[in-house]
């Protein structure tokens, strides 16, 4: 699961054993239970499944008493709610916090009437953050699985599944709201002409069992089948990662632990491989920063790893100038400057099929756009690596930083992979350090589970003074894993220490 890097960990590792109960896995500080784990015969885990669970409202507000908004043909009041802030060396500060029949108003617009909330599935009664995880970890065959799975309602999420009898499975867990006259992609008058009809019940999501691939795979792509009734979405992350994994678990009908550490850390990118193929039919042109951009692009081989000169130039090239470039082509400048990043499906495509993308004179255009991104690309590379693109490296520029606002942060570190890597990192143009990625990884051996490990980075203590609080950042960086021992002997033979809590004396005679 790719989250935030921060420190401590976002997930905590735990084996919980008591009476009924024998489960082990991540979950959250925060949270109940084990979301990413197993029991003594099932194993569970988890991708986002981007179901659409919010629309933005747009209130007309009373002109006369800016207090109330139109709903169904009448002016009603919106709830305010005060509450009092401490402040640091201040004195308690207080704020009011609206709200309308809908949820929270995030933004007034006294000068045009109108004000902004928010509808949300996941403030819905019931839809604590992985609540169902508690019903779901406990499960021992995939139907039992999946009728627990199907009362998940946030964060939406791809349900993996596997067991001792040799069944996989895969469920979506969400809750889907039921938009009868819009599509949830754009904001909607908060009259009343916009409500949702109640939710998708979730027996009405799909669900896939022993595939005769022998494997399912998911990475964030659209993964519901083709011609299903529920539209449950429509903004979905490329296949590109789930296409790598299935091309890597189609190679064999048998894979090892180790084999499968390796596929968590696989960080070619098939993305750049075609882009890549693409600039071979670009003329350099006469610019010497051109020309040298060209020849360093052409060698490389589209394996973003952390010490990969070609990656150095190419992931600055394509999320910081060519992908700005090309959104530029198609809309205002005040707008594209505010798109994280360009589609990648959509720059290969309009790279590979300029005419339609471009018009008539489309090469001539793509051409230019490569040239000259390309060189200020270049330029800037340069500028931060040094003048030899020999010894350029990604993981120079590319860095993991496990960040703790409060101090105590830990790295940064070189790394590797890209946004469509199966070794997902997410970066922002002109700032490469990765913002998050798989923190946590785990493999399974099911049956074998003394066989199974993980790693979480920095470290499972959220105790700065602690060794354990940054001691698996060297592990995650080098890609190793460290065992998740669950039988009672395994646990015995490597316990560390025990801390046995003890009732006070009540003090009562």
């Amino acid at each position: 699961p790719h989250r935030s890097t921060t420190a401590p960990a976002l997930r905590y590792v735990a084996h919980l054993s008591a009476p009924g109960l024998d489960v082990i896995g991540a979950g959250e500080p925060v949270l109940p239970g084990i979301s990413l784990g197993h029991n003594d015969r099932a194993a569970f885990s988890l991708t986002v499944f981007a179901a659409d669970q919010e629309d933005l409202q747009v209130y007309r507000l009373n002109p006369d008493d800016p207090s109330r908004y139109l709903y169904r043909g009448r002016w009603v009041p919106f709830t305010t709610v005060r509450e009092e802030v401490p402040v640091a060396g201040s004195t308690p500060r207080q704020v009011e916090l609206t709200f309308s029949r809908h949820g929270p108003v995030l933004k007034v617009d006294a000068a045009r009437g109108l004000a902004f909330g928010l509808r949300t599935a996941w403030s819905e009664p019931g839809a604590a953050p992985y609540l169902t995880g508690l019903d779901a970890m406990t499960a021992r065959s995939f139907p039992e699985f999946t009728a627990r799975v199907r009362r998940w309602a946030a964060p939406p999420e791809n349900l993996i599944y596997a067991d001792t009898s040799g069944t996989i499975g895969w469920v979506p867990g969400a809750l889907v709201p039921r938009r009868p006259r819009h599509d949830g992609l754009l904001p909607v008058p908060g009259d009343g002409r916009y409500e949702w009809d109640g939710f998708h019940d979730g027996a009405e999501l799909p669900k896939v069992s022993n595939p005769k691939s022998g494997f399912i795979a998911s990475a964030n792509e659209y993964d519901m089948p083709s011609g299903h009734p529920v539209r449950v979405g429509y903004e979905w992350e490329p296949s590109a990662r789930k296409e790598r994994i299935s091309d890597v678990l189609s190679g064999s009908t048998r894979h090892t632990t180790s084999e499968m550490a390796r596929l968590q850390r696989d960080q070619v990118d098939e993305y750049a491989r075609r882009i890549v193929a693409v600039l071979r039919d670009i003329p350099a042109g006469d610019d010497p920063d051109t020309v040298a951009a060209l020849r360093h692009l052409l060698a490389y081989d589209g394996t973003a790893s952390a010490d990969s000169p070609g990656a150095a130039l190419f992931e600055p090239w394509l999320i910081s100038h060519l992908g700005p470039a090309f959104l530029a082509q198609f809309m205002p400048a005040a707008v594209a400057a505010r798109v994280p990043r360009a589609d990648a499906r959509q720059v290969i495509d309009a790279l590979e099929r300029p005419e339609r993308w471009f018009g008539t004179d489309g090469v001539a255009v793509r051409n230019r756009l490569v040239q000259q991104t390309l060189r200020a690309a270049y330029a800037e590379v340069r500028g931060k690596l040094g003048a030899d693109p020999a010894a350029w490296r990604w993981g120079s520029l590319h860095q993991a930083l496990f960040t703790n606002p409060l101090g105590d942060s830990v790295g940064p570190f070189p790394r590797g992979g890209s946004v469509t890597t199966v070794d997902a990192s997410t970066y922002y143009r002109g700032f490469y350090r990765s913002q998050s990625g798989a923190a946590y990884r785990m493999v399974l051996d099911v049956g074998a589970w003394d066989n199974s490990t993980f790693v979480s980075a920095p470290g499972q203590s959220g105790d700065p003074a602690s060794p354990h609080y940054s001691d698996l950042a060297a592990a995650w960086t080098s890609g190793t894993q460290v065992p998740l021992l669950y039988s009672a002997a395994a646990v015995a033979r490597n316990t560390e220490s025990i801390i046995t809590l003890v009732p006070a004396a009540s003090g009562r005679g």
